[in-house]
């Protein structure tokens, strides 16, 4: 479905077809249209029609009169492609948010020109951006939580799965700065300031993005150490417990050769007698390792 509107003094009003005289905002929500909106508006170049019927990367391409702008939209699924063909007195927007655009439209004569409607739609995409990333740090706080009390296997599985949500996030931002920079340090726009905002709305992105992700690093770290931590103190507990049965098993393993010439093997209290230097020496040792700090 393809919605034509008119940019009036007064606000907006749909039109049932292109009338050229007229300040156009289109609205594409199918991409097999594409050809006959662009052709509709005066675009026949077949390059510029693939370029939004297909995915591209991102990037801003010039013509004769204006430029496309391609970017990525986030969702929790993967991404989107958002289109703009901005002209002389023409925008063509698919794949956007357009609704709160729309509105500020009607309600504010100021954003009635079609750049101040090209940056509230370029700046509806970069709100996508920051609402998974406030998502995205709130599960690091989660998980920051669950690592100081109990962490195991699952927890690094949660860490791992928020981390490719950052990567993936990373690399679909990192074209940002170059779409923004270059609108920025277009002469012909007019509204500079606000495309210099969104350009530093993108870096602020990408700064969010990277310092999530040493998050998600060290967290990663923290949890390894944990790992090693809890191993060490097992390792130590087996060391001590196998420490004090070497003597032990020395001393059992004395009298169980059954040597006939034992003098020992002979007397009445040698049973009890063994078994209770064998508790002395198992307490002096405890008590050694606790004086130590061993335990």
């Amino acid at each position: 479905m393809t919605q034509i509107l008119a940019i009036t003094k007064d606000g907006v009003e749909r039109l049932e077809t292109v009338d050229r005289r007229k300040k156009l905002w289109i609205i594409v929500d199918d991409k097999k249209n594409v050809k006959e909106v662009l052709e509709s508006v005066g675009i026949k170049n077949d390059f510029f029609v693939e370029l939004l019927a297909k995915d591209s990367r991102p990037r801003v391409e010039e013509f004769e009169g204006g430029f496309f702008v391609i970017l990525r939209r986030p969702n929790r699924g993967g991404s989107s492609q958002v289109s703009f063909v901005l002209g002389k007195n023409f925008l063509v927007s698919m794949g956007a948010e357009y609704e709160s655009a729309r509105k500020r439209v009607e309600m504010d004569d100021s954003a009635r020109s079609l750049e101040r409607l090209l940056y509230l739609l370029l700046d509806s995409v970069l709100d996508e951006y920051f609402r998974l990333i406030e998502g995205i740090e709130e599960e690091i706080a989660r998980l920051e939580t669950e690592l100081l009390s109990r962490p195991d296997e699952s927890t690094m599985k949660k860490i791992y799965s928020t981390n490719r949500k950052l990567t993936r996030l990373r690399r679909m931002s990192w074209p940002l700065r170059d779409v923004f920079g270059t609108l920025e340090a277009e002469d012909s726009l007019g509204e500079k300031e606000r495309f210099r905002d969104l350009y530093e709305r993108g870096i602020q992105i990408m700064e969010s993005i990277e310092v999530n992700s040493e998050l998600l690093s060290e967290m990663i770290e923290i949890y390894l150490e944990s790992i090693n931590r809890r191993l060490s103190e097992i390792m130590k507990v087996l060391t001590i417990v196998s420490t004090i049965f070497i003597p032990l098993t020395f001393i059992v393993g004395v009298y169980g050769m059954n040597f006939r010439n034992m003098p020992e093997l002979e007397w009445e209290y040698s049973y009890p007698a063994v078994l209770a230097f064998m508790v002395v020496i198992t307490v002096a040792m405890i008590f050694y390792f606790r004086k130590k700090g061993w335990m």
